[in-house]
């Protein structure tokens, strides 16, 4: 191949010559459709990456949602919809909502935390504290997080939970009894 580069090149020189830019040709040919196939490839895995993470997100920020919510400070002004609720509230409902916070360290939690905590003040079936908070989920005034962990759901209360809960509280401060809420 040097020969070529000589000042009398031979025609086996150009021929050989001719022959690498041939080849160069061609296999450049099928390193760029390589190249750009590995490309594309790579940019759907990422895509179908992104649309998992996406899915992901969601299902972590509909997990702290609630959380956020009930530590969020809301609108002071009582409301149409507020009075509402109240008047929905039945009084095993309401003391689900006093359970949903009670708890010192807990924000979420569960049917059997919930249950347990209201036995500490009157016998009360698991039932109908699921069937309560069932009712106060369909309120909106909890909130149900459904766990990907294997341990369950959680419940959380909601502001308009928390609410209910301090106006019961003043309430009885005032004297008056807990089922005129409901």
């Amino acid at each position: 191949m040097s020969d070529i580069f000589k000042e009398n090149p031979t025609h086996d020189s150009y021929l050989v010559f001719s022959g690498f830019c041939l080849l160069a040709a061609i296999s450049s040919r099928a390193f760029i459709q390589t190249l750009s196939d590995k490309v594309l490839k790579e940019a759907k895995e990422a895509r179908r990456e992104v649309a998992e993470v996406k899915s992901e997100v969601g299902k972590i920020e509909s997990s702290f949602y609630p959380i956020v919510d009930s530590m969020t400070e809301q609108d002071t002004e009582k409301s149409d919809q507020q009075e509402l609720f109240s008047s929905k509230v039945t009084d095993l409902e309401l003391e689900i909502l006093q359970a949903l916070t009670s708890h010192p360290k807990f924000t979420l939690r569960s049917l059997t935390g919930i249950t347990q905590e209201m036995n500490k003040v009157k016998d009360v079936g698991r039932e109908d504290v699921r069937v309560g908070l069932a009712n106060l989920a369909e309120l909106r005034l909890v909130n149900e997080i459904i766990g990907n962990t294997g341990f369950g759901s959680r419940w959380a209360i909601a502001h308009n939970g928390k609410t209910i809960v301090e106006n019961a509280g003043y309430q009885r401060k005032a004297g008056q009894p807990v089922n005129s809420i409901s």
